[in-house]
């Protein structure tokens, strides 16, 4: 883990929040995790993370539905390409898919 980022910890694994905010005890949050673990998609993460959040508090979103799908499918394609992050991507849906139930 410190090859990734020297302060990142097992700890971070559980992190909820979305992204760090000043003066608080966790040092990573989702977006952080994702910036520092898979770099080749965290631009496109965050833009379709945005996205999500304006459409969530009906704020609508600041860029067209095209540019989010090819953000979309950057990220598809980083996860079909590294089958380490393959991986990585059905163990976060089982615990997601664990969650629900």
């Amino acid at each position: 883990m410190k090859a990734i980022h020297q302060d990142l910890m097992p700890r971070d694994q559980g992190t909820t929040a979305h992204h760090v905010r000043r003066g608080s005890e966790r040092r990573f949050g989702l977006n952080e995790l994702v910036r520092n673990l898979y770099p080749e998609i965290g631009i496109p993460y965050i833009h379709l993370h945005g996205a999500s959040v304006g459409v969530r508090y009906e704020k609508g979103i600041l860029t067209t539905l095209d540019d989010l799908r090819e953000d979309l499918d950057e990220i598809t394609g980083y996860f079909s390409a590294n089958p380490q992050a393959q991986r990585l991507e059905e163990l976060r849906g089982i615990l997601v898919e664990h969650a629900e139930n």
